[in-house]
């Protein structure tokens, strides 16, 4: 499925594009933090530390697990990465709304600039970096 056909199937199955929920979301998140007075302590270098530390978070879940309990993991575990996920996110758009960065230019030139530099036929089967 190509961005456009998925774009098309999140408009068909929400009524909203995921970029208009993502960008309520950023606004959701302006306004939390906005409401808290928290503007002074969302720096750019806190917010980079702030995702490190959720980053850090999540890998503490998984932390000296096996491949084979992480294939299928309970649920509390999966509410807890899923926690996590949110965090970083919050982070990660909290980051883009004090730099005006829009995430959504910014990971579809990202994926660009991978398409380029990791080519399907090149790097099929292989991870990235070897």
């Amino acid at each position: 499925m190509d961005y456009t056909q998925i774009r098309m199937w999140a408009r068909r199955e929400s009524g909203k594009t995921k970029i208009e929920t993502m960008n309520n979301i950023q606004f959701q998140i302006a306004e939390f933090v906005s409401q808290r007075e928290w503007q002074k302590f969302h720096t750019i270098k806190n917010l980079c530390m702030a995702i490190s530390v959720e980053a850090g978070e999540l890998m503490e879940i998984v932390e000296w697990r096996s491949d084979e309990e992480l294939k299928a993991p309970l649920p509390a575990k999966l509410a807890s990465i899923r926690d996590e996920i949110a965090d970083i996110m919050i982070c990660c758009l909290s980051l883009c709304n004090v730099t005006g960065i829009d995430p959504d230019e910014a990971m579809k030139d990202k994926l660009q600039k991978d398409e380029l530099k990791y080519p399907a036929e090149v790097y099929r089967g292989r991870p990235p970096r070897l």
